[in-house]
Parts: C-alpha cells; structure tokens; sequence
C-alpha cells in the first residue's frame, strides 16, 4: 500500500477519490551528529507525514559529535534529552523517498541504523527546517467524466 494516498469516500455522492497526505518539504539541512552529506541529502525532498499536527517531543541524538572514544561511549549509554518540534515521517516513508534522490544516502541509513527504516519508526524534522505542501485532492478520471 502507497502511504501516501488514501481513499476518501464523499458521502451521498457514490465519489471516492485519491487524497493526496500531507507532505514536508526540507528547506535546510537538519540538525544532529550524523555526517554533512547524509543530513543534506534530505534537503529539497518531500516526505509524506505521519499525522498533521507538528510534535513537541523530548528527543536524544543518535550518535554524538563527540571524537574522544570515552565521549562517544558516554553519549551512547547516557544521552542528553532536550525538547523539539517538528513533523513526522515513517521511517520506511523517509528512506524510501531519499533513496529515489540519494541511493548513497539511503544505504547509510539502512546501514547504520537499520531500525529507523522500518515502518514502526519514524523521523522528527524540525519544523524550523520545513515547509508544509498542501495536500490535493484530485476525483479519478471516471468520476469526473460522469459529472458526479
């Protein structure tokens, strides 16, 4: 199944029609500890949303900036939370989407955090970094031709 249509049924009109969800774009490149080039390879992409509303959610860096090895190990088993907001996108959704742009990108990903590109994980992008995309609603061709 396409995440990202579903099926809208208008009542009393026997009408079903695609909906387009609505979509993130990446405006710049995010934030976090994982190299430049993958972190910019989201840039200029979009990605459908898990659920409309923007999230406000305590989170923790996947990997630490860090270069000391004692550094790298700390932040790994005693990570710093701290507060952001930012739309989600199923992880599956996200690297599907990169991998059409940047295979390269997609394939570190899968590599180094495989968990994240199942469909039960999701990615927060920080609403600061994005634009919403309207969703379009568009009636299929044998709806439109019969005037309904």
């Amino acid at each position: 199944m396409d995440r990202r249509t579903d099926s809208l049924t208008v009542w009393g009109k026997g009408i079903t029609s695609p909906i387009q969800r609505a979509e993130i774009r990446i405006l710049e490149t995010p934030n976090g500890n994982h190299p430049e080039w993958v972190r910019q390879s989201w840039v200029g992409l979009c990605y459908p949303l898990a659920q409309p509303d923007v999230l406000e959610t305590e989170v923790t860096d996947i990997e630490s900036s860090n270069n000391s090895f004692f550094g790298r190990l700390w932040s790994r088993f005693f990570p710093k939370p701290y507060m952001m907001k930012g739309y989600l996108v199923v992880g599956s959704d996200a690297i599907s989407a990169l991998e059409a742009s940047n295979p390269q990108a997609a394939d570190w990903w899968r590599a180094h955090h495989p968990a994240l590109c199942l469909d039960d994980s999701a990615f927060l992008f920080e609403v600061e970094k994005c634009e919403r995309v309207k969703p379009q609603f568009a009636l299929n061709a044998a709806n439109s031709a019969s005037g309904k």
